[in-house]
Parts: structure tokens; sequence; C-alpha cells
């Protein structure tokens, strides 16, 4: 009797530690949407994203709203060289800067709180939902952000994500219609007019202030 409770418990312990979602790593490829929205809402952007995990660069083109206005915006990260291009195609002009920061894949860090699991969409109808774990992640030292996070469950491919700075305030950024290959490496290439720029000395930035510079 003692051991089949005994088992009954290590069963439910081994239940549970199954249920318990883990953190986890993006593929290493991906193309898709992403919307954002900073300055409590007065400064919004949506386009497409281009990331490529293994070499460590990322590429944002983003039509952004701001004061009733609408520019287009490009950037282009190499986390691997440590430099980061504002692209201007309106004036062929580039921004060539340091990039200070390190390279953190797309993933929930191994040090995130799972705070529980949702449905996005609904469950009344088949394929009608996406099953989220929901996540929250303690400032990152290297550039004093905290993060909340919600990453589907089976692809882990990052849904919504909440950024906070002081300096900064929030940025809130969503992710969509997201396909798990890079359609054109070409991306990573600085366009012609960006291949002679010399880096400016005396400007730094890191990748959240690069992205909200330009988003």
């Amino acid at each position: 009797m003692k051991l089949f409770f005994l088992l009954s418990i290590c069963s439910c312990l081994a239940l549970k530690a199954c249920s318990q979602p883990t953190p986890c790593v993006s593929p290493p490829w991906i193309t898709g949407g992403i919307s954002t929205s900073t300055k409590d809402g007065a400064k919004t952007s949506s386009g497409v994203f281009t990331y490529d995990g293994w070499g460590q660069q990322v590429r944002f083109r983003n039509f952004e709203a701001e004061h009733n206005s609408t520019h287009l915006t490009d950037l282009l990260m190499n986390f691997k060289q440590k430099v980061v291009y504002e692209i201007d195609h309106a004036t062929q002009t580039c921004k060539k800067k340091t990039l200070e920061t390190s390279f953190h894949p797309m993933q929930v860090p191994p040090n995130s709180l799972f705070f529980g699991q949702a449905i996005m969409g609904t469950t009344s109808v088949p394929a009608g939902g996406v099953l989220v774990n929901n996540w929250r992640v303690g400032e990152i030292t290297e550039i004093q952000a905290n993060y909340m996070l919600v990453f589907a469950e089976y692809t882990c491919l990052p849904i919504t994500a909440l950024i906070h700075r002081p300096d900064q305030g929030w940025t809130a950024m969503s992710f969509f219609n997201q396909v798990l290959t890079v359609v054109d490496p070409s991306e990573f290439i600085p366009p012609a007019f960006c291949q002679n720029v010399a880096s400016e000395e005396t400007d730094s930035t890191d990748f959240i202030r690069a992205i909200q510079s330009v988003i």
C-alpha cells in the first residue's frame, strides 16, 4: 500500500513536470510580419522582418506612422560585425553605427518565469486557435530591459513582446505571417550606396535603442 502511494505521488510529480512548458529557442531562420507601438501608442509601425539566427543578423523594414505622417524605415543589424545600418532609400544614404550589444537568439531565455498557457483565437472550430505560453523575463543587464513574452507552444515562434526600459518606456511588438526560412538571403547585404559608408565613431547603439530609433 505504501509503495502504491509513493508511486502515485511520483506519477503526479512527473505529470506536473511534463505539463510545465520550458523555455525554448526559435527556429534559426524566420521571415514574417511585425507591428510595433512605442511612445504610449503615439508612434506605430508595420512591416516585415528577416531573422538569421545562425548568421546573427536581423533586418527590419517598416512603414512608420507618427503625427499623421508615414515613411519607410529600414534597419540592418549584423551582430558578428557589430554594426547596424540605418538605410534611407529615399535619399540613398546610410548611417553606420557600432552595435554594442551581443547577439541574443530569438528565444524564451532560460531564466524566464512561466505565467500560464492560453489559446489565441477560438477552440470552437478546428484549427481556430494557437496554444501559446506567457513568460516574464527578468532584467537583461546588458540592455537594462525587462520583457513580457508570448511564444507559440509547438513552434517556439514569437507572438507578442512587451519591452520596457526606464529611459525609453514601453515598446509593444506583434509577430505574424511567419515562415521558417529566409526568403531572400540578399536581405542581409547592405545596398550599394551603403558599402563605403564609414562608421560614426562617436555614435553607437544597442538592439533596443536601434529599433526604437526607426520604429
